[in-house]
């Protein structure tokens, strides 16, 4: 009798401190601010023929890296490609095989890239102040990133 209340205190001892681990657990997955995408790589004729169905862009591993948000101003550029940025390095990352990609950032406004080996950093989208391929990291759920590297391609 004695053995089975001290199993039976430990049991709940036990699942009372599995059950707060968890609460903790799940509190901190809920605060992450997480920000997934795929790199995406297109090249050659992309003009639209009724004697060849559109290409699906093929997902690419690269390596992605992420600034302060940077301004065209704040970088050197030679053929589309940047270096010299003169914003922070927040983080890089690779993707993997099929481009496919999840980082854990702050709050605020960032601009990705991707290196293209032996030509520098390369991103095609902008805002209207110029910003490099601007996004921004919220509390709430966010939006994937999908990044086209499409400098080899003809539209």
């Amino acid at each position: 009798m004695i053995k089975t209340f001290f199993f039976g205190l430990f049991t709940m001892l036990t699942t009372m401190a599995c059950s707060h681990k968890s609460t903790s657990f799940s509190k901190v997955i809920h605060n992450q601010n997480k920000v997934c995408g795929k790199v995406t790589w297109v090249s050659g004729n992309q003009m639209p023929s009724p004697d060849r169905p559109p290409r699906i862009p093929k997902g690419i591993q690269r390596e992605i890296l992420i600034y302060e948000l940077t301004n065209l101003k704040q970088v050197t550029q030679v053929n589309g490609f940047y270096s010299n940025i003169k914003t922070r390095l927040i983080t890089s990352t690779l993707t993997n095989k099929n481009g496919d990609f999840c980082l854990e950032l702050p709050e605020g406004k960032y601009s990705i890239m991707v290196r293209e080996e032996g030509k520098g950093l390369w991103a095609n989208i902008f805002d209207g102040e110029e910003n490099i391929f601007p996004f921004e990291v919220k509390k709430e759920k966010n939006e994937p990133i999908s990044f086209v590297v499409n400098y080899q391609a003809a539209y």
